[in-house]
């Protein structure tokens, strides 16, 4: 089988991701930025130094007040 029909083969087979999101309950942009970092914290992924550090550096994101 040519390798161009093999991949259209796979590409018709294969769920759409919508469908896998869907299917495992995905939810894409759910958090936050204060909350992922807060579960960065809880998990020990994520010092509050270095938290502090991305604010200062990362204008882009709106200070709340609640980034400590």
């Amino acid at each position: 089988m040519p390798l161009d029909a093999l991949d259209q083969r796979t590409m018709t087979t294969v769920p759409r991701l919508s469908e896998v999101y869907d299917a495992y309950g995905v939810q894409v942009n759910a958090l936050s930025v204060n909350e992922i970092f807060a579960l960065y914290e809880r998990t020990g992924f994520c010092i509050q130094t270095k938290r502090l550090a991305f604010f200062r550096t990362s204008p882009k994101f709106e200070r709340t007040g609640d980034e400590c």
